[in-house]
């Protein structure tokens, strides 16, 4: 069974011509790629096998669906990325996920079901990262067991407690507040809240930054120093 079938397939723009009778077929789990210089049509075509246009003749088939009569289907069975960023910058981060949700024609209470079980797990994926990265810079440079006390005490704890995962941070001193803002794990802590009950203190996109950002830097400082005492 083909992957893609086209057959003749035509798209005029008024007076214009931009798809001429393009015939091709790719067979399944086959690479390919469609080239050509600027204005042959090959981004038409993409459009019209991705149902975001309408063909103006010819027969176009995606995973054996036809694009004109099942184009849902077609649309549950592909993936397409973008040449361009396809976020609005202009929309919260939740935004665009009930953005492209709505173009799924899922309802307003799986969206919110699904858009909040991925950031919940997009921030529990940057928290691991992110303490696997800690974990493994401590560890390769600790000679012994002793100091994981250290570390647990002076390290660990405090970040945990100063995110408000232990305690509510309202009902903290002022001053024990602010510090938190210089936790990373704040930010988790508070995704993981605003995702789960909607009850943020934060936006999104700060939230996603901060964490991002933490658990970028220490998996590659974990990666390094773990390279680095393997190598001695």
């Amino acid at each position: 069974m083909d992957a893609i079938r086209v057959e003749n397939l035509t798209k005029t723009f008024k007076d214009v011509t931009a798809v001429a009778g393009v015939t091709f077929s790719v067979p399944e789990g086959e690479l390919f790629g469609l080239l050509g210089p600027n204005g042959a049509g090959k981004t038409t075509t993409i459009n019209i096998l991705a149902t975001l246009l309408r063909p103006t003749s010819g027969a176009a088939f995606v995973g054996g669906h036809d694009v004109l009569r099942s184009r849902d289907n077609v649309r549950k069975s592909i993936g397409v990325v973008f040449q361009e960023p396809a976020l609005d910058g202009k929309l919260t981060g939740r935004e665009n996920l009930e953005f492209h949700a709505m173009m799924y024609g899922l309802g307003r209470e799986e969206r919110r079901r699904r858009i909040d079980e991925v950031l919940a797990l997009a921030f529990m994926l940057l928290i691991s990262f992110a303490f696997i990265g800690l974990g493994l810079i401590f560890a390769s440079r600790m000679k012994d067991m002793q100091g994981f006390g250290l570390v647990m005490n002076f390290i660990i704890f405090p970040l945990f407690f100063l995110s408000g995962a232990f305690y509510p941070l309202a009902n903290l001193p002022r001053f024990i507040r602010a510090l938190s803002l210089l936790d990373p794990l704040t930010y988790g802590v508070d995704g993981l809240r605003g995702a789960m009950v909607h009850a943020s203190a934060h936006p999104l996109g700060l939230n996603l930054a901060v964490l991002s950002g933490f658990a970028v830097l220490m998996t590659a400082l974990g990666a390094f120093f773990f390279e680095k005492s393997e190598s001695v």
